[in-house]
């Protein structure tokens, strides 16, 4: 063997020309056939863990399938397979398969995801992350409030009614179209018939110059009170939502970055890691912004801990298992500004990530019993009363837990960045030209 070998990578043959002949032909022979395929073989795609138990289940039920390729593309695979599209996406489309039909595609295309269920992840004082000397200014430098600055808020909606939001929301897209009414009046109408997204946008850029009550004496103000939000609703009143309207609202941003200036992805919600990020299609998305320009902030998810208390790790939420995405779990701040005394929430998701090993999360921030905008008639503070902290109507707020909250102070971090970087960048350039 070793004889052969030489003569076939160039090594100096050691018998006659033509035994080297036929041996070079046969190994280049035998090379191509251990290379390809075998006769009649086909590959097969990559499958998340849930569309491989539905496969290996033989349901004929039939369940959301997202499929990658561009228009033309999924539309000739529907046609092939006899599939009805559900849903068009800007990199794929939503297809309803049964376990048999999903078999027949994972001949013909190269990966296939679930579409997934995905929630908002809920479970800050501006002093205890430096906002207040952000905006303040320091040694004759002018403060940041994230003037201008665009955040796509990928939620479930924001009341506009919330006098801390009044002229925060510079646009509104609602990705669901169910309509669902809030449960009671006067209320956060169809704008945020669940809540969570009012809350997480006054986190971020909520401003209200009103003392809420008798017993709350202090202005409201978010992270970044001067930055835009762009409301993009994908979790319905249940506070529940699917992957592909989250991917949907994903590269609705994208294309309208320049319009709202779009800077920011705020991602409070997410859904089970089934595969890696490499096929995951919220991931796909996430990556697509982030080439495009725009900073993702995603929740790393609430799953720190399992039911009978004890600390769990591995169990971050997707998207935030993506490399490419800030993701960032909670801190108990213990009610004090000092950072002394914070530590990671129990409940707050730890990597590393369960399929890829990844580190994750990047960083922690205030998480634990943030006071924010509360949506009136919303089915979040209708099921939980108790939540509700001070004021009424559109003064009204109420106390969330979770890396969704801290996502929001992070992604309100990142707009007072980007304003500084902008007005740096301008002041350098007045300097060049006068």
């Amino acid at each position: 063997m070793k004889l052969r070998s030489k003569s076939v990578w160039g090594g100096r043959p050691q018998v006659g020309s033509g035994f080297s002949r036929t041996c070079t032909a046969l190994s280049i022979a035998l090379l191509l056939v251990l290379t390809s395929a075998p006769l009649g073989a086909q590959s097969r795609a990559r499958l998340s863990d849930s569309l491989q138990r539905h496969v290996a289940s033989k349901s004929a039920s039939s369940i959301d399938v997202i499929v990658h390729g561009s228009a033309d593309e999924v539309g000739a695979i529907a046609a092939r397979h006899g599939l009805r599209i559900t849903k068009k996406l800007s990199e794929g489309a939503v297809f309803r398969a049964s376990a048999a039909q999903i078999e027949a595609l994972s001949a013909d295309v190269d990966h296939l995801s679930r579409d997934v269920d995905v929630t908002s992840f809920m479970s800050v004082t501006n002093q205890a992350v430096g906002a207040d000397q952000v905006w303040a200014g320091v040694a004759g430098h002018p403060g940041f409030t994230g003037a201008g600055i665009g955040i796509a808020l990928i939620d479930s909606g924001v009341w506009t009614g919330h006098r801390s939001l009044a002229g925060r929301v510079a646009y509104a897209k609602d990705f669901i179209g169910d309509k669902t009414p809030a449960r009671s009046k006067p209320a956060s109408s169809n704008e945020d018939p669940f809540g969570h997204g009012t809350h997480i946008g006054a986190i971020i850029a909520g401003n209200s110059p009103y003392p809420q009550d008798s017993t709350w004496q202090t202005p409201f103000r978010g992270v970044a009170p001067g930055a835009n939000l762009i409301s993009l609703r994908v979790i319905g009143a249940d506070g529940s939502g699917k992957a592909s309207d989250v991917i949907e609202a994903i590269d609705w941003a994208i294309r309208n970055r320049r319009r709202f200036n779009i800077r920011v992805i705020n991602l409070s919600l997410g859904g089970p890691v089934e595969q890696s990020y490499r096929d995951d299609p919220m991931c796909e998305a996430v990556e697509r912004a982030v080439h495009a320009g725009i900073v993702v902030v995603a929740a790393a998810g609430n799953r720190g801990k399992d039911a009978e208390g004890n600390s769990v790790y591995g169990l971050i939420e997707s998207p935030g298992n993506d490399p490419y995405a800030i993701t960032v779990g909670a801190l108990n701040t213990n009610g004090t500004v000092s950072r002394s005394d914070d530590g990671l929430a129990t409940y707050s998701s730890k990597g590393p990530t369960i399929i890829d090993g990844i580190i994750k999360p990047d960083l922690a921030a205030p998480g634990n019993k943030i006071v924010s905008a509360e949506a009136p008639g919303g089915s979040l503070i209708a099921d939980n009363p108790t939540l509700h902290a001070a004021g009424a109507g559109e003064d009204a707020y109420m106390i969330l837990n979770g890396t969704s909250m801290s996502a929001g102070v992070v992604s309100g971090a990142v707009a007072l960045m980007l304003e500084n970087s902008c007005l740096a960048s301008l002041m350098s350039l007045s300097a060049f030209y006068f």
